[in-house]
């Protein structure tokens, strides 16, 4: 679900035009680096939407196809569950705040200019 989520903001991003950069190593928690410089208030929502729709696309699949009634099928519910909320939790606070027209957020997964830089 969580490369699922990265995936999803990619897509956001690259769908809207916005400026991202691919992380330069596997070992990188994070898929993107967003460019809030070089990227719109609109852009940086089309991002967050895209993250969110690919988390709730693993969710339903997750339900769809993880056996509810034995131990490991419950687990991997658990987690993929316990994953959207923290998700929705972190990053919808956020989201909210760019869209009504607060600050462009800064920080580890935020990059202005090159990733570099």
């Amino acid at each position: 679900a969580f490369i699922g989520h990265e995936w999803g903001h990619a897509l956001g991003s690259k769908l809207s035009g916005a400026t991202i950069y691919f992380a330069d190593t596997v070992m990188s928690p994070f898929l993107v680096f967003f460019d809030t410089e070089a990227s719109t208030r609109s852009q940086f929502v089309a991002m967050s939407i895209g993250g969110y729709v690919a988390s709730a696309l693993a969710a339903v699949v997750a339900l769809a196809l993880l056996p509810r009634d034995q131990l490991a099928g419950q687990i991997g519910l658990a987690i993929v569950g316990i994953g959207v909320v923290a998700t929705f939790i972190a990053e919808v606070p956020t989201t909210v705040r760019v869209a009504r027209g607060g600050p462009m957020p800064r920080g580890y997964v935020y990059r202005s200019g090159s990733l570099g830089e």
